[in-house]
């Protein structure tokens, strides 16, 4: 893992080559791209439009009148402030157990599939391709298997429902499956949507039959000029065996992206009902190196969502002496060794075996039967109220930092717990650093340190 220090660079770096543009009122939107897949192209559709791409664009970005709405594809994405950060909380989000997509876009060529690969490897990230599913259920002669199969041989465009239900399903099963991955499986994981949405056709199908089971966190788009698109794809054709690697089928994809999923993806980020929705564009035609910089940084983005989402609950739960929300928060461990003094290298550490015996001790002494697992979360939550909850009232939050390591973060804020009492109302203040770790029930803080504000 990285250390803080070239961490703390790579953001610093990422700004001040101005990787990251603006687009939406919730901080910068990055740009992306990436390869593809094999095999043949497989585009999904819901219904023929009448108007162009561009002309569907134009009214969608200025009638008032039977104006489309996509604002259901964000799910249940609440705006919200962490101290003085903004953020979108993902809390009813996993209530709703809705799946965290991102569309990933960019013309052929323009390096998607590398950095998508990159981002399941740092970030345990999901990788699905609605084209990839289409024709694994071709090969294996699923229940979809000849709808698809004729579809393919008439030259037209398979029904977008068929697309979303494998994609749906796939989501679902990968969910189901993470706590028996040998990673040891990843919650409130992000599904990496590759090619899709390619035209307004796809978006009014994802509009239509999606907002129930997913919630779109926003759009990796990344741009590439032809000639080094052109420029790939023949250097790619080479050892690639694809049928559509070359000048003309690139010309011609290109095009289609360019007038057929361009004005989607700008519709996306300038339509006002969608101020959740974040598209970040990476500048695909830089080096390898550089792209996955501004990929990584535009990933921080939608990954912090969810760290700010735990710790404000758990500072909640704090609050409200909620052991139970807590306990769902946190690694036990974190409260069987004092970590607050966790740079004290004469802090004495207590061992779960320790708590475990003065919890069953003190019972019997009072004469009740041993309950192991009821002794121990009694210790635990004595720790939680000891560590915790010393100081109660109500915390304001301030001078926020974040850092994030693909599956660990770290969270700082200065924090001002006001008490009040009957002599009046006193504030307590701290640095506080939180450090998280992504696991199977999702973020689960494992660390903190606070110091007293002097």
């Amino acid at each position: 893992m990285k250390s803080l220090i070239s961490i703390l660079l790579t953001v610093q770096i990422c700004q001040a080559r101005g990787f990251i543009g603006s687009s939406s009122a919730w901080g910068a939107r990055p740009k992306i791209g990436r390869c593809g897949g094999g095999g043949d192209a497989i585009e999904t559709q819901h219904l023929c439009s009448t108007a162009s791409p561009t002309e569907k664009e134009d009214l969608l970005l200025t009638s008032t009148d039977e104006k489309e709405d996509y604002s259901s594809i964000t799910g249940k994405l609440q705006p919200s402030m962490f101290g003085d950060v903004p953020y979108l909380s993902t809390r009813e989000v996993s209530k709703g157990k809705q799946h965290r997509v991102l569309f990933v876009l960019g013309g052929p060529g323009a390096g998607k599939g590398t950095q998508c690969e990159r981002l399941v490897e740092q970030y345990k990230c999901t990788h699905l391709s609605v084209g990839e599913l289409l024709r694994d259920e071709r090969e294996r002669n699923g229940t979809q298997a000849q709808l698809i199969e004729s579809c393919l041989v008439a030259g037209q465009i398979v029904p977008v429902e068929i697309s979303l239900g494998l994609l749906s399903q796939a989501m679902n099963e990968a969910s189901s499956s993470s706590s028996s991955e040998e990673d040891g499986g990843y919650g409130s994981r992000v599904f990496l949507v590759d090619g899709f949405p390619r035209n307004f056709d796809n978006l009014d199908g994802w509009t239509k039959f999606m907002p129930d089971h997913s919630c779109v966190l926003g759009s990796l788009v990344f741009d590439c000029p032809v000639e080094e698109l052109e420029r790939r794809i023949l250097s790619r054709g080479e050892t690639s065996g694809r049928s559509d690697d070359n000048i003309a089928s690139a010309r011609k994809r290109f095009a289609t992206f360019e007038t057929q999923t361009m004005p989607v993806v700008r519709v996306l980020e300038n339509d006002p009902s969608l101020q959740s929705c974040r598209v970040s564009h990476i500048a695909g035609e830089k080096s390898l190196e550089e792209v996955w910089d501004m990929t990584s940084c535009a990933m921080n983005e939608y990954v912090q969502n969810d760290v700010f989402t735990a710790n404000q609950m758990l500072l909640d739960a704090i609050t409200t002496q909620n052991y139970d929300l807590y306990a769902t928060l946190v690694d036990h461990q974190m409260l069987v060794v004092p970590l607050s003094n966790f740079d004290d290298a004469s802090a004495e550490y207590i061992q779960t075996e320790e708590l475990y015996d003065t919890a069953t001790t003190n019972k019997q002494k009072e004469g009740d039967a041993v309950d192991t697992e009821s002794a121990i979360a009694a210790s635990l939550k004595k720790r939680f109220l000891e560590l915790e909850c010393a100081v109660s009232g109500e915390s304001v939050l301030s001078n926020t930092t974040i850092q994030i390591f693909g599956t660990s973060a770290v969270v700082s804020y200065d924090r001002s717990i006001i008490s009040s009492s009957e002599d009046g109302a006193s504030t307590t203040q701290m640095r506080e650093t939180r450090v998280w770790h992504h696991k199977e029930a999702g973020w689960v803080n494992v660390h903190f340190v606070r110091r007293p504000i002097q």
